[in-house]
């Protein structure tokens, strides 16, 4: 297994040997997993082997586009400053800034503090609140998120959406299309936290659905589990699969009845596009994502043997209509606003000098695949998340220990965004409306 791995991993940076860090692989894919963000799609590789990861994108739906407010009146100042004359040109960006949150407005220079102590998720569609998740450390060194909130940034208010049990931890939480709901997935383990480390696998993942202002939450324990989910953009769906399954499922929330969108396995032209990209079976479908325009929606699927490489499904056949470019390590990936882009990274976790290679590309559903930026010469050149700017011109880069704003028309570096915090491969860039 190592010497097959090792050759996979040689092969895929020119011929440069490497010998890749497999515990730290996995280390880091169980951390990303845990903290899982709204429009951006994250794959870590698996336990067992380094797997292909297949970027599957489906139609359905539409989508509606909310415009961002202009003032943060309650927001106290934050760490963050744009070197320079520059300021964010359009909408408001949330982060992660070290161990608290940070929001940059449109037209400033100078970033908000959201709050301490607490992880950012995503903003609401209108830009007017916050989706944050605070965190319990037990004695057992095991961290829970137990308080799903929204902070309003008019008002510095902040409201206790769901709470996690003596032995559950929140996992990924997203605002529906209309801000009107949050949809999110609680995690739950055998044995007590506070007494036993439970390790990063949960007994079970169960979705629910909270409404804004809070009223009791709808769970929806029959579907089985769930480890990623996405909004359809009309609201009246959601996109789910579970870590235990492997299969791909539309939940209708008028029925509360699924319907299989991917079967466990894959079907025949899944199956088809892994065995010419000379890949194993699958093994699990850890991220899904619709996209904005409701025309697709985005999976990555992890079969062994194999490096990770986009590919671009339709799902009125199913036929694999694009394929991307192959890599061997943990990618992120977003859906531009518009939905005809799919911005993805390659690179290797500081394995070697291809390290150094980090790059982003963007994927059409018409097979048209490109390289869009790279980090070059840089002190941590490892990407670890990407986020679309309101108008789809712009691409913010996580750099590790810097934000990168990249113009997408050109492949220039606009500017970056000193952070105050190394963010050790944890994804602080959240959402940007």
């Amino acid at each position: 297994m190592k010497e097959r791995l090792s050759e996979e991993l040689r092969h895929a940076s020119g011929g440069i040997p490497l010998e890749p860090d497999l515990p730290g692989v996995i280390e880091r894919g169980e951390r990303i997993s845990a903290r899982r963000r709204a429009g951006a799609l994250i794959v870590g590789l698996g336990a067992f082997a380094l797997t292909l990861s297949l970027l599957v994108i489906v139609a359905h739906g539409a989508s509606e586009r909310r415009s961002s407010p202009t003032s943060f009146g309650a927001l106290p100042t934050g760490a963050l400053r744009i070197p320079g004359s520059a300021q964010l040109p359009e909408g408001a960006l949330l982060f992660q800034n070290g161990l608290q949150v940070d929001l940059l407005p449109h037209g400033s220079a100078q970033a908000l503090l959201v709050g301490k102590g607490m992880t950012a998720l995503e903003l609401s569609p209108d830009g007017q609140l916050v989706l944050t998740e605070s965190t319990l450390s037990e004695p057992t060194s095991f961290t829970r998120n137990v308080n799903l909130d929204s902070v309003d940034t008019s008002t510095g208010d902040l409201t206790v959406l769901a709470q996690a049990g003596a032995t559950q931890s929140l996992a990924d939480a997203q605002w529906s299309p209309s801000g009107d709901k949050v949809a999110y997935v609680t995690d739950s383990f055998s044995v007590d936290p506070s007494v036993v480390n439970p390790g990063p696998t949960p007994s079970s993942e169960v979705l629910c659905i909270v409404s804004v202002p809070p009223t009791n939450p709808t769970c929806y324990p029959q579907i089985g589990s769930v480890s990623s989910f996405s909004w359809a953009p009309n609201g009246a769906e959601i996109l789910t699969t579970g870590s235990s399954d492997r299969e791909v499922r539309i939940l209708s929330l008028t029925s509360a009845e699924t319907s299989t969108l991917i079967p466990v396995g894959g079907d025949a032209s899944l199956n088809q596009a892994l065995k010419s990209a000379g890949m194993g079976s699958i093994l699990s479908i850890p991220q899904v994502s619709w996209s904005p325009d409701g025309r697709y929606a985005a999976a990555f699927v992890l079969a062994d043997p194999g490096g990770s490489v986009p590919v671009i499904v339709s799902t009125s056949d199913g036929a694999v209509v694009a394929v991307g470019k192959q890599n061997p390590d943990t990618q992120f990936g977003a859906w531009s606003p518009s939905g005809n882009l799919f911005a993805y990274t390659t690179g290797l976790n500081g394995v070697g000098p291809s390290s150094a290679d980090w790059t982003v590309r963007t994927l059409t559903p018409a097979g048209q695949d490109r390289e869009a930026f790279r980090t070059q010469n840089l002190t941590s050149p490892q990407i670890s998340g990407v986020v679309w700017s309101p108008s789809g011109t712009l691409l913010a880069i996580d750099n590790i220990d810097q934000i990168r704003i990249v113009d997408m028309a050109t492949g220039t570096l606009a500017y970056d965004l000193p952070l105050a915090t190394s963010q050790d491969d944890s994804q602080p860039l959240v959402s940007w409306r």
